[in-house]
């Protein structure tokens, strides 16, 4: 048990007196603003305020002319081919595939959009490769369904291909990319895997998807629900790819990606 002086209660009847009148003073305005951004960035187009633009019945052009002043839609020429990260700075990698009948190529180097002249190691399906960085080298792993393990010689990149794809006819297939505890399908493209020099970690496996812009990366846009109306839709994919165009044709060493 505390006992409090006759002085302590006079000081919090004091504080409460200089407190309060604060709060019974308090005069309402008659209006607000709110200044703001989105996360982020905080530069662009809000896709809630596009549905509700297109709600309106507004067009992608007259959505997209609201939130990009002084700026023009027009035609573009867009095949060419971004390479976009999706994993930074990694020290192992996981992929695979359990489309049935469908399996994953790997070549040693980066070998872009060429045909390669080497044989590529198959990896059938629901068999798991792995890479693990040691050193300056990633070395990958093979584990086929019934636990048989092959390990394979290490190098500086790697170049993965899945059937279905533009790159190898055949089943289309979905893989699975595991980076920690995360686990992202893909559906398109080709993955390099490539080892980065940092200066705090020392060398880093960089982990890139290469895909078409005008489809495969168009197709991979995931910011609205497919079920807003079409002109909210056509406005993000028109963005998309204008932000595409932007960061294409320079590839950061620092993320071997656009």
């Amino acid at each position: 048990m505390r006992i409090f002086s006759a002085r302590f209660f006079s000081m919090l009847a004091l504080s409460l007196s200089i407190i309060t009148p604060a709060f019974a003073e308090t005069v309402i305005p008659a209006s607000f603003t709110f200044l703001g951004s989105g996360y982020g960035h905080g530069v662009g187009m809000s896709q809630i305020g596009a549905r509700g633009q297109a709600l309106e019945g507004r067009t992608a052009y007259e959505i997209l002319r609201y939130y990009y002043s002084y700026t023009t839609v027009e035609p573009v020429k867009d095949d060419r081919m971004m390479r976009v990260n999706i994993g930074h700075f990694l020290s192992a990698f996981e992929i695979r595939t359990d489309t049935e009948l469908g399996q994953i190529q790997i070549f040693s180097g980066d070998i872009k959009d060429t045909i390669p002249t080497e044989s590529a190691k198959v990896i059938p399906a629901k068999s798991n490769l792995s890479f693990t960085l040691l050193g300056n080298l990633a070395f990958p792993t093979i584990i086929s369904p019934d636990g048989v393990v092959e390990a394979l010689p290490g190098g500086s990149s790697w170049t993965l291909r899945w059937t279905g794809t533009r790159y190898l006819p055949g089943v289309a297939s979905v893989v699975s990319a595991k980076i920690g505890s995360s686990l992202t399908k893909y559906r398109y493209g080709q993955m390099q895997i490539k080892l980065v020099r940092t200066t705090a970690l020392g060398y880093r496996m960089e982990v890139t998807n290469t895909v078409r812009l005008h489809d495969e990366y168009l197709w991979g846009i995931g910011e609205v629900p497919s079920s807003w109306p079409l002109a909210a839709l056509q406005a993000q994919t028109i963005a998309s790819r204008t932000y595409a165009l932007k960061k294409a044709g320079v590839v950061k060493t620092g993320c071997d990606c656009d």
